[in-house]
């Protein structure tokens, strides 16, 4: 067309007309020929262009919509409850395929049965693990290395602050695709692991800051592919971060322990459960208190990561009708109006007060180092709405589990114990006649251990000191009704006379070898002497006279004691000398068996006067009998010799005060239980409770038992230096000391380790009052224990209420004195305490309480933790 048209251009020249039209005409022709030709061609190559354009901008929007689908999928993978910890792990790609088992990718969360969430038990699925494998995969199916429109995770990067940071992009950690090492920016606060770092704590304890303060973002760089007929035809790289928040497990995004209550007045969303709730500690029960002294009391529970955190929440039970849990209605003492408020006040506790109304709060729960050992706290803890900065969660619970019955038989008691008629305790019970432990000596020691080892399973006590600890000899069974015991042999007949009707002599006197090494031809043949209306056996020196030997060195004789269970009994005999002269004595000694040595129980001789003469024998080996000796110390003086005669041993009986049942109260397990003895030690007298054998409870549940209440001595009182500890090894020891681990505890409303339970209902006038002591230098702890007094005023006292406190007393996790739950009327910590709660893991609630009611909604989330979700992109970016 072009060529036609250029060649009627030039015939068209050829025409008739001037010269100088005729060359114009020309030359314009040719001029817009050439015109057109380059402007046609050039609209060719234009067109061509943006073709060409438009199929490549089709190649490079699919390849990032490609890579924007993959952070889509890899994000709503990572946000399953299974797969959350993926979120915040700051661990590198290449080691998740590895990690199937430890607690590095999986779910904090824990499920009120104890069940994690997912089919792996809280590890994250393949799926979530396999993002880090550096495979392209199908957009659509997810198979690897196949399909046209594909992706791969190629760089990751985790990014929070320390506690309560401004900056929550400080501390970054990178991980890159085939790279098993991290990228680290910033150093995490020692001992923090990465995930720690985003949580719910508020960040200034009570303060201005917001729980939820401590977030963090995760970024993902993903590359998109589109593939046609095996070629890479187009590629996209997408860089998009997301904020991670922290939530209560089972919970939407909400305030942790607040529930959407606004008790602390914020909230993260409009979830309005109680989340987190822990039920370590349940205060004011029937309009009781807790003290408050300054905030140098550290509550801390362990997750089930093993990480220690802060206690999230604290119980104050309120009656029906009430709302407040705080200082102004004398809900939490002390406070200035000491005289509204009942308990009544002691001047200690205005003292603390006085200090209260002039107090500058703290701005959070951390103690300044070189500061007072007493600091006031957060404004909330000064007013009385948390302490130590653990908000005080007010609850109404409708009805607590019953401890005892309302009388016998009514079968409404859930932990009671039913004693079998006729037993010890029962008849214990009935005449009023309780245990008791009491002593002020430094070195005193009681032990009470339980021993699964024997048939049936018991209760044992023993007695000790520091230098004279238990041994196989010493502990006393108090699981067994003992009958008074009067065993003995006044020689008529040369063989035994038992004065209870059964033969408790297991063998004949026997004579041992004389002094000079030779033997006795007639051992085994005691020979006795007359005196007067009985007979006794000459020791010693004399003229040899008719049938009785002269020199004679010791007689012996064994006698089963098992019967009286360990109890210490007495040994009396008649006594009289001849020719002894100072020095010269006779020896009483005992032993178990021939395996042992020969103790020595006391000395009779010249500086002796003539008589009844006693001694106490060590408690008698509770599996076999026991052999007593009475033996010339030495060559006695010519002539010199002793009669020993009318020789008796009693022991008193007693009713036991303890049972043990293959099944216990709440659960099938098995259990020894007790009725709860009244305690008085001071300076330095200790109470150890070793529950190797079982877990032990302890009951002062009885409706007559009149002991610790209102205007008497508290049941239980350690002062001055004592201390209680709970101690559990491995096997059965005689004296073990190794302290019940934190992690050692029941399931909330069974039983636990070691329990106290107290009375539940009465006259108005009914509070049990208890002073538990334990000390910072304590080889043991008091560990797995629940008190249980609806009515009764437990102080736990370190130190003896001291303010002094170690220096890592803020910075040391395992520095707790007490870990178990407290559920009492009036609750009164007192000292630098540090009370490990174990985790709530409540499989029913509503049935173990009945109806909850919450100043708010009244159901709460049934799981235990805080795990984390990826909301909102932040920032997005393409390359």
């Amino acid at each position: 067309m072009l060529s036609k048209l250029l060649l009627q251009v030039l015939i068209s020249g050829r025409t008739p007309g001037s010269a100088r039209s005729k060359g114009y005409s020309m030359l314009m022709t040719v001029t817009v020929a050439l015109a057109l030709i380059v402007g046609g061609l050039a609209l060719v190559e234009v067109s061509t262009g943006f073709l060409r354009e438009a199929f490549a901008s089709s190649d490079g929007r699919q390849a990032r919509a490609a890579a924007e689908a993959g952070i889509d999928q890899i994000i709503n993978t990572w946000n399953q409850p299974e797969n959350r910890k993926m979120l915040v792990s700051g661990t590198a790609m290449t080691s998740w395929a590895g990690t199937t088992s430890g607690e590095t990718l999986r779910s904090p969360c824990v499920r009120n049965n104890g069940t994690r969430p997912g089919n792996n038990d809280g590890q994250p699925t393949a799926e979530a693990r396999s993002f880090g494998d550096g495979q392209f995969r199908d957009v659509g199916t997810g198979a690897t290395n196949t399909g046209e429109r594909r992706f791969r995770l190629t760089s990751l990067t985790y990014a929070t602050g320390a506690s309560g940071a401004s900056d929550r992009r400080s501390l970054r950690r990178t991980t890159e695709l085939g790279t098993g090492s991290i990228a680290a920016v910033g150093t995490p606060p020692s001992g923090a692991s990465w995930d720690s770092l985003i949580n719910l704590d508020d960040p200034d304890g009570e303060g201005s800051g917001m729980a939820g303060d401590n977030r963090g973002y995760i970024t993902l760089a993903v590359t998109g592919q589109v593939v046609r007929s095996g070629r890479v035809v187009a590629t996209s790289t997408v860089t998009r971060e997301f904020e991670i928040l922290p939530k209560c497990c089972g919970a939407s995004l909400g305030s942790n322990g607040s529930g959407g209550t606004n008790v602390s007045g914020r909230s993260l969303g409009s979830d309005s459960r109680f989340c987190g709730l822990q039920w370590g500690i349940i205060t004011g029960i029937n309009g009781g208190t807790h003290w408050s002294y300054y905030a140098n009391d550290r509550f801390t529970t362990r997750n089930a990561d093993g990480t220690i955190v802060g206690l999230s929440t604290m119980l104050g039970a309120l009656k029906p009708g009430e709302t407040q849990f705080q200082r102004s209605n004398c809900r939490v003492i002390p406070t200035l109006n000491n005289s509204a408020c009942s308990p009544s006040q002691s001047s200690q506790d205005r003292s603390y007060a006085n200090s209260f109304s002039g107090a500058t709060p703290r701005a959070n729960c951390i103690q300044p180092t070189g500061s007072s050992a007493f600091f006031p706290g957060t404004q909330n803890d000064i007013l009385g709405k948390s302490i130590s900065c653990v908000p005080i969660i007010p609850i109404t619970l409708s009805s607590l589990p019953r401890i005892s019955d309302s009388s016998p038989g009514s079968g409404d008691g859930r932990y009671n114990f039913n004693w079998a008629s006729g037993s010890g305790p029962a008849t214990r019970i009935a005449a009023n006649n309780y245990p008791s432990i009491s002593s002020s000596s430094s070195t005193f020691k009681y032990v009470v251990r339980t021993n699964k080892t024997t048939s049936p399973p018991r209760v044992e006590v023993c007695t000790g000191s520091g230098s004279t600890p238990c041994n196989n000899i010493s502990w006393q069974n108090v699981s067994q009704d003992i009958p008074n015991l009067n065993v003995g042999d006044n020689l008529l007949t040369g063989q035994y006379n038992n004065f209870t009707g059964t033969n408790l002599w297991t063998s004949n006197w026997l004579e041992n070898d004389f002094p000079d090494g030779s033997n006795d031809p007639n051992s085994g043949n005691v020979q006795i002497v007359s005196a007067g209306s009985s007979r006794q056996v000459l020791l010693g020196d004399a003229t040899n006279t008719g049938s009785i030997l002269s020199r004679r060195s010791s007689i012996a004789r064994r006698v089963d004691l098992s019967g009286v269970g360990g109890t210490p009994v007495t040994l009396s005999f008649n006594f009289t000398k001849t020719n002894l002269r100072s020095g010269d004595d006779i020896v009483l000694e005992t032993r178990r068996d021939s395996s042992n040595p020969w103790s020595e129980v006391g000395k009779y001789g010249g500086n002796s006067s003539n008589g009844v003469k006693s001694a106490t024998l060590p408690a008698g080996n509770i599996s076999g009998s026991t052999e007593i000796r009475f033996r010339v110390e030495d060559d006695l003086t010519d002539n010199g010799f002793a009669l020993i005669g009318n020789i008796q041993i009693t022991a008193p009986g007693f009713d036991a005060w303890c049972a043990y049942s293959a099944s216990s109260p709440v659960t099938a397990a098995p259990g020894f239980h007790c009725l709860g003895p009244t305690v008085n030690l001071s300076y330095g007298a200790q109470w150890l409770i070793d529950t190797t054998g079982g877990p032990l409870t302890f009951y002062y549940t009885q409706p007559t038992d009149n002991r610790g209440l209102t205007g008497s001595s508290p049941l239980i009182s350690m002062s001055n230096g004592s201390s209680l500890a709970h101690v559990l090894c491995s096997s059965l020891q005689n004296n073990c000391t190794t302290p019940v681990e934190d992690s050692v505890f029941s399931p909330v409303g069974e039983p636990d380790r070691l329990n106290f339970f107290g009375r539940d209902r009465g006259s108005s006038a009914i509070t049990q009052y208890i002073l538990v002591n334990s000390q910072f230098n304590s080889p043991v702890k008091i560990s797995g224990v629940w008190f249980y007094f609806p009515e009764g005023d437990l102080t736990l006292n370190v130190n003896d209420c001291s303010p002094s406190q170690p220096s890592n007393f803020y910075t040391n996790n395992d520095n707790w004195t007490l870990s178990g739950r407290v559920w009492v009327k009036n609750f009164k910590p007192c000292g630098a305490f540090h009370f490990r709660v174990p985790p709530s893991n409540l499989a029913n609630a509503t049935s173990l309480f009945g109806a909850i009611d919450t100043p708010g909604d009244a159901s709460f989330v049934a799981w235990s933790g805080v795990d984390w979700v990826a909301r909102a992109t932040t920032n997005v970016r393409f390359f």
